[in-house]
This record gives structure tokens, sequence and C-alpha cells, in this order.
């Protein structure tokens, strides 16, 4: 269910370039009606179907055999919109109706087949916290690491104290499987790495 940081970064890097355009409203609009979902245009709702829209309509990253894990993204990003921004739950009704939005959508566009359909079902509530704990530190983590090197002294301190969370974060959640620990070495190589370039510019910092 997890993806390792490097898959889950270059996913949405290549979502969020992703822009719709004009007509995007049009086709929304018609894939509810369609689907028989009844929700005001100006509703958190209504923004996540139209994030689902711009994420499932991304041909570019489904035809280049990374739909599984495509997939598993978009299953958190729906799970994260309704319980964690909504405050609602994931439950089956809900689930039910980003599947009738998917069918419909298959219909409209054939190439697309059942892209995702029957993998957006809800993630173990424990899970998905874990989860949703873990892709927030790759999201705090990954502007750090992209700074160049000159920057770097300039962010010693906050970079100290995203390493704190992250000791905090592998202690809290020791390992009980070998793909979860594929998950976490994964993440630790990007960091050591990252680590090392403070290491060089903030000599005061202990990592």
């Amino acid at each position: 269910q997890y993806l390792k940081y490097d898959d889950y970064i270059k996913l949405k890097d290549k979502f969020s370039n992703n822009r719709q355009d004009s007509s995007s409203t049009t086709i929304l609009d018609q894939l509810l009606h369609d689907a028989n979902i009844q929700i005001p245009k100006n509703s958190d709702s209504y923004k996540t179907y139209s994030k689902l829209l711009r994420h499932i309509h991304d041909d570019h990253v489904f035809f280049w055999g990374e739909q599984i894990d495509a997939c598993k993204y978009i299953r958190y990003m729906l799970q994260k919109e309704v319980e964690v921004n909504l405050g609602q739950s994931y439950d089956s009704n809900v689930v039910k109706n980003f599947q009738k939005f998917l069918t419909k959508y298959a219909e409209k566009f054939p190439h697309v087949k059942n892209r995702c359909i029957p993998k957006i079902e809800p993630i173990e509530t424990t899970t998905f916290y874990k989860m949703h704990t873990l892709y927030k530190l790759y999201d705090e983590y990954t502007p750090y690491s992209r700074y160049v090197k000159s920057n770097v002294q300039y962010f010693c301190r906050d970079f100290h104290a995203f390493v704190n969370l992250y000791n905090i974060y592998i202690t809290d959640n020791e390992s009980q499987s070998e793909l979860f620990n594929i998950i976490l070495e994964n993440f630790s190589k990007n960091l050591n790495k990252t680590v090392l370039n403070y290491k060089e510019e903030c000599e005061k910092k202990n990592y």
C-alpha cells in the first residue's frame, strides 16, 4: 500500500505539472451529472472531484507503466481529501460515488478502460494515518533536498528540526514487515544524502 519516497515524489511532481484546461469544468459537470452525483459547485466536495479528474485524466503518468503506483497515490489522495480535509468518513458510500464517477469517465474515454476503479477502496484507518504521517514527512523533506548547496546554510535550524521529527517517526513506527522496511530504507537513503550536504554547511549542528 505504501509508496517509496522516490515513487511518491515522482508521481506528485508529475501530477502537479498537469494543468486543467478550460474544457475540464465542462467535462467534470457532465460526468457528475451522468453519475447522478449532486454537489454544489462552490463546495469542497466539488473541488475533490475536480482534483480526481485532474489526476485520472493524466495519460502521461498512466501510459508509462506507472498505473499501479498512480492508483495507490490517487487512493491515498482521495482518502486524505475526505477524512483530513473534509472531516468526513471515507466509507463505502463515498467510495461508491467515486467509482460511479470513474465508471462514467471510462465510458467517455474508452482508452482508459477501468482506470483505478477497483483500487480506491478505503485504507484501514490505522494504516492510513501512519501513511499520512509518513507522506507528510516526504512533503516536508523534499524542499530541503532541492536547495542548492549555497543556500543550505539558511535552513540549518529548520532541517535539524525536521530530522528530529523523522527520528520520532522511526522510533514510534518500528517496522513489522519486509515491505515496510523497504519503504523506510528508501527514505533513509535519500535523507542521509541530504544530511551530508547539511553537515558540511551547518558545522555547529549535529544530525
